[in-house]
C-alpha cells in the first residue's frame, strides 16, 4: 500500500509465489517485475527444497543497494525463514538499514530563497560601505559581487548535491556556518 502511494522511485524486492505442479515456487522479483530469480520450490505444502542462496545474496542484495539513493523507498516485502538461513543476506539488510537517511529536500520557491537573500543583502550592505569608502564604482562592485556570488552558489549547490545521501550531508549546515564565521572574522581584519 505504501509503495503504491509513494510519489518517488520505489526499489528493493518482493517474493511472490506462483503455482508449480502440486507445490509452488517463490521468486525474488524487482519491484517493476523486470528482474526475477527462483528462490525456493515447495513440492508440497510440507516439503521445501533447499533455498537458492543466489536469489537473495545476489539479486535481492543488488536490488536493495540500487534503492539506496535519495528519495527512493526501499521495499523488502518480508524477511522470513529462508532469508534468515543465509550467511550474508541478513547482514546486508542490516547494513542497508544503517545507511543514513537522505538529506531532506530544501524548501522550494520563495520560502526557500528568502533566508539566503536576507543574509546576502546584509552582507552586501557591508560590502557597499567598504566599496564606497575605497572609492569604487557601485556598478562595477555590484557586477563583480554578482558574478562571484553566482559562482559560489553554483559551486556550493554542486558540492551539496554530491554529498546528499552519503552521510556527509550532516556536515553541510555546520560547515556553512563555520565558513560564515571565518568570513566574518576576515571582514573584521
Amino acid at each position: 500500500l505504501l509503495a503504491a502511494s509513494w510519489e518517488g522511485p520505489v526499489g528493493g524486492f518482493r517474493t511472490p509465489c506462483r503455482p508449480a505442479g502440486e507445490g509452488k515456487v517463490v521468486e525474488v522479483r524487482s519491484m517493476d517485475g523486470q528482474r526475477r530469480m527462483e528462490a525456493a520450490r515447495f513440492s508440497s505444502p510440507l516439503h521445501r527444497e533447499p533455498c537458492n542462496p543466489a536469489a537473495f545474496e545476489v539479486l535481492a542484495r543488488e536490488l536493495i543497494w540500487e534503492s539506496c539513493r535519495p528519495g527512493c523507498l526501499t521495499v523488502m516485502d518480508e524477511l522470513g525463514f529462508m532469508e534468515a538461513e543465509l550467511p550474508v543476506f541478513p547482514r546486508e539488510v542490516l547494513r542497508r538499514l544503517d545507511q543514513p537517511e537522505a538529506a531532506p529536500p530544501p524548501p522550494s520557491g520563495l520560502r526557500g530563497c528568502l533566508p539566503l537573500a536576507a543574509a546576502l543583502a546584509v552582507n552586501n550592505g557591508g560590502m557597499g560601505l567598504a566599496a564606497g569608502a575605497a572609492g569604487l564604482s557601485p556598478l562595477w562592485a555590484a557586477a563583480v559581487n554578482l558574478a562571484v556570488t553566482l559562482l559560489s552558489l553554483a559551486t556550493g549547490c554542486a558540492l551539496g548535491r554530491r554529498a546528499a545521501g552519503t552521510g556527509r550531508h550532516r556536515w553541510a549546515l555546520p560547515l556553512s556556518g563555520a565558513l560564515l564565521v571565518v568570513l566574518g572574522a576576515m571582514e573584521l581584519l
